[in-house]
């Protein structure tokens, strides 16, 4: 009985043994996948670094593009003003040429109006 024993024995072992060999290579198996995930984590959290970098530096983008708007903006308003300031003093110009016109043939009626009285006043005394 102990012959029969001994091969059942060695056969226990040997399917043991196996058994053990095959929960290492799953084992190792499993630390190789494990391995991989972690590295494709680690990629994964360096492309979202760098997509939050990114983000980051459209953010600062969009801030300097909305900076600039408003510069062009009050530079549009100020350019405006000047326009508007500029066609009042061509305004101010054509009244006061206007006015000035006007003075003048006031001026030069009132003066034939007194030549003509000096005329007038002329030939009283002649008389």
């Amino acid at each position: 009985m102990h012959a029969r024993v001994q091969p059942k024995l060695l056969l226990l072992e040997l399917l043991l043994s196996l058994e053990l060999l095959l929960s290492l290579e799953l084992l190792l198996s499993l630390e190789l996948l494990l391995s991989l995930e972690l590295l494709e984590l680690t990629l994964d959290e360096e492309e979202l670094s760098e997509l939050l970098d990114s983000e980051l530096e459209l953010t600062e983008l969009e801030d300097s593009e909305l900076e600039l708007s408003e510069l062009l903006d009050s530079e549009l308003l100020l350019l405006e003003e000047l326009l508007d300031l500029e066609l009042e003093e061509e305004l101010l110009k054509a009244l006061e040429e206007l006015l000035l016109t006007e003075l003048l043939e006031e001026l030069s009626e009132e003066l034939l109006d007194s030549e003509e009285l000096l005329e007038l006043q002329e030939l009283l005394e002649l008389e």
